[in-house]
């Protein structure tokens, strides 16, 4: 089970166990993503922006961070194998925190379109 950026079993049966679904559903919803790399200070996202994709960080680390004008507290640091943005999957409830990269990140993202269709599609065949 080896994906573009070479992420194992491990990688994703961890992930997949901490966020409550199963390794082989999170392994499709990361086929469809696609491998981004960030800087040193860039961000991910921006509190209180929408959601719109979820993301294993595969290298680096990333700060979460509350808050803002001037006001933000270090609420998290993100490494890797943590999935960022999952709640894309639950909502559409903005992020509560933004994150920034600490050192040379990529990460592993999938569109909220396609976790959409995906996750509907599942749901509908769940039921049927």
């Amino acid at each position: 089970m080896t994906l573009h950026m070479k992420i194992d079993v491990d990688t994703i049966t961890e992930a997949a166990q901490r966020i409550g679904i199963k390794p082989e559903e999170l392994k499709a919803v990361l086929e469809r993503g696609t491998a981004v790399s960030y800087q040193a200070g860039d961000y991910l996202f921006h509190e209180s922006t929408p959601r719109d994709w979820l993301g294993l960080l595969l290298e680096g680390e990333v700060d979460l961070v509350h808050g803002q004008f001037g006001n933000r507290i270090l609420v998290g640091l993100g490494q890797p194998g943590a999935i960022l943005g999952e709640a894309v999957m639950l909502d559409d409830t903005p992020h509560s925190t933004s994150a920034s990269v600490r050192f040379s990140t990529s990460d592993r993202v999938s569109m909220r379109m396609t976790l959409t269709t995906f996750w509907a599609s599942r749901l509908r065949s769940s039921v049927a």
